[in-house]
């Protein structure tokens, strides 16, 4: 099982990551829960600007004490990408929007490195 301090070190990464990429227009929780087959997820609500972000209580592979951090990076680059991915899936997306989406991608990007 995962600990609550696991826990608290996964959203402490994942609160910093998302500062600096700068998801500030979401509403975010965070669980701590079990979960079948995956260390974390994500699950983000666009309408709402709501994501939840999970982190296992019960992971089926063993952990190493890098994991939390690991698997907050990862679902925090989850969100970071979601309205990307709804404008991919989606069946009316203006090639204008998905341009946009990726210079918006790209100006954070260039803030990073």
């Amino acid at each position: 099982m995962t600990t609550p301090a696991e826990f608290a070190r996964f959203k402490r990464e994942a609160l910093r990551l998302m500062e600096k990429l700068g998801l500030k227009g979401w509403r975010v929780v965070f669980l701590h829960e079990k979960l079948d087959g995956c260390y974390g997820d994500m699950l983000a609500n666009h309408q709402g600007r709501i994501a939840t972000i999970r982190y296992n209580k019960v992971p089926d592979t063993v952990a190493t004490p890098e994991d939390p951090e690991r698997v907050a990076r990862h679902e925090v680059l989850e969100l970071f990408l979601a309205r990307f991915e709804m404008l991919a899936r989606s069946r009316f997306t203006l090639p204008d929007d998905i341009e946009e989406e990726k210079h918006a991608i790209i100006r954070t990007l260039e803030n990073l490195v």
